[in-house]
């Protein structure tokens, strides 16, 4: 009676498993190689002296397909600015002024400039916070780049990263990020939270610039006084 119960618990067991999609290598580490990575993000201005402190709240969406990337990022006030990226060949931000559309095209120098920022990175852990960040055990580690800059990065290592394509802060730095922060040159900072990140197939059409912008260089569009 007992060797019955026992199978029939074993057989219970494993329809849950196969039911609710886990197998036993549900918690292995994975390398992100394509699909999205959606963060939140709080912006604070820089200035804690103004009369009116202004805070923004919206969402990050990164997107990898091979060497491509798309960073989509939106602000509830209406702002949005998306990065087109292919590898170190080509970049666009996409931008709408007015009634108008561009594509913005940055130069390979402007690309590189964005990472050498970090082409040297030092890492020391940390104690750790917050046991959990959307669901993942989290660890932390304080990166300096190049010397100069520094960042306090909560991770996990569930998820390596082998794009340097998509945090350029510090895209030397292997795992997935769960929260950070960067300042501006003005002082405003943006804190990202991860929420979710889904390892899935995607269209090659959300790496392509869309219909009805027009490709504009950074030095035009700068010309401008935007």
């Amino acid at each position: 009676m007992l060797q019955t119960i026992n199978l029939l618990m074993k057989r219970l067991i494993f329809s849950l498993v196969i039911a609710t999609g886990y197998s036993l290598h549900a918690f292995a580490q994975q390398s992100f190689v394509e699909g999205e990575i959606t963060y939140k993000v709080h912006i604070e201005q820089g200035d804690p002296a103004a009369p009116v402190q202004k805070s923004e709240d919206g969402t990050l969406v990164i997107r990898l397909k091979g060497n491509r990337v798309v960073k989509e990022l939106k602000l509830n006030s209406g702002f949005n600015n998306t990065m087109l990226l292919d590898g170190d060949k080509s970049a666009y931000s996409l931008r709408k002024i007015g009634n108008a559309r561009y594509a913005i095209q940055l130069a390979p120098s402007q690309i590189a400039e964005r990472r050498s920022k970090c082409s040297q990175m030092e890492l020391t852990n940390l104690p750790v916070e917050a046991n959990t960040i959307a669901g993942f055990r989290t660890l932390c580690a304080k990166l300096v780049c190049n010397d100069v800059g520094t960042h306090t990065v909560y991770y996990t290592k569930d998820w390596t990263i082998s794009s340097n394509l998509l945090f350029e802060q510090f895209p030397r730095f292997g795992y997935l990020p769960l929260k950070y922060e960067i300042k501006n040159e003005k002082g405003a900072t943006m804190r990202f939270t991860l929420s979710r990140i889904e390892s899935k197939p995607l269209d090659n059409a959300l790496f392509s610039l869309p219909d009805g912008y027009k490709v504009i260089s950074s030095e035009e569009y700068r010309s401008w006084n935007h």
